[in-house]
């Protein structure tokens, strides 16, 4: 912390390797660049309650004076919360960036589900007494909405009074809409990049393929596989 307000947690900014960010990634949190905090609990739009709910997020810059700074920026699908590693040349200190982390306190917070960091099925489940993962027994569905709901548990966590801007591309462009529906008073703008604010059919076609494809994988097992 600077003066009592959150600096920057994770890796720095303006770092991009050029690669495949994900090509070597292993599941938990990632090694550099990113916190965790834990919520004792968090209520599910569907009604299920998460119990000791683990939050991973990355952030670049410094909380400013008046706390209304702030910066949320959506990862993609399959992405982690550490910004650098893909969207490097558009962070960084300076007005020549779209993200100025010299001006801006930028937080990014992996989903709910995602396994890098964030409770999701490759978790210890609380509820199980032997001490194993979520798996299948992970609660569904789980919402673009319940994912700003929690971000907004962090973000008062980390003090931060007022959004500049919300942020994000493809699945982190719906993060950032839904940002402005449910928290409109909160968000000053929003940037939205190659997303929409409801999947097409065809876009729902291609999920189903692509579960389908890990079902039909060898190992399985209904889910219940070790991570």
């Amino acid at each position: 912390e600077v003066d009592g307000h959150p600096r920057s947690m994770g890796g720095k900014a303006n770092e991009h390797d050029g690669g495949d960010h994900m090509n070597n990634a292993g599941i938990g949190l990632p090694a550099t660049g990113a916190s965790v905090v834990t919520f004792p609990s968090f209520t599910l739009d569907c009604g299920e309650t998460l119990r000791d709910v683990q939050v991973a997020y990355s952030t670049y810059g410094a909380l400013c004076a008046s706390r209304d700074n702030g910066v949320v920026i959506g990862h993609s699908l399959t992405s982690n919360s550490v910004v650098h590693e893909w969207w490097g040349e558009m962070m960084g200190d300076g007005d020549r960036f779209a993200i100025d982390t010299a001006a801006d306190f930028v937080v990014c917070v992996n989903y709910l589900g995602s396994p890098y960091g964030t409770t999701s099925p490759v978790v210890r489940d609380p509820r199980k007494s032997n001490g194993g993962w979520y798996g299948p027994d992970f609660p569904s569905p789980c919402t673009i909405r319940d994912n700003v709901r929690l971000q907004r548990m962090l973000l008062d966590h980390l003090g931060v009074k007022r959004l500049k801007m919300a942020i994000g591309g493809s699945m982190g462009c719906m993060l950032a809409l839904e940002w402005g529906a449910t928290y409109p008073e909160y968000v000053d703008s929003l940037c939205l990049i190659a997303g929409c604010g409801r999947h097409p059919d065809w876009a729902i076609g291609i999920g189903e393929v692509e579960r389908f494809a890990v079902m039909a994988g060898e190992g399985w097992d209904g889910g219940g596989h070790e991570p």
